[in-house]
């Protein structure tokens, strides 16, 4: 797709395409529940929120 610029010319490359995906936030929405927590002060999510959202171990 075509991302336009400021000055209002289109740029249709990869590059461009790429920075959009990069600064897309990811967010998911979780009550938390006494079970989500550990007495560590971590917390559990669902495993795909933590892979749309988290970069990989």
């Amino acid at each position: 797709s075509a991302v336009r610029s400021l000055n209002g010319e289109e740029e249709d490359n990869e590059e461009s395409e790429g920075l959009r995906r990069r600064t897309t936030p990811h967010m998911f929405c979780k009550t938390l529940t006494a079970s989500d927590t550990s007495t560590h002060g971590g917390f559990s999510v669902p495993r795909r929120a933590a892979e749309d959202c988290f970069p990989p171990l």
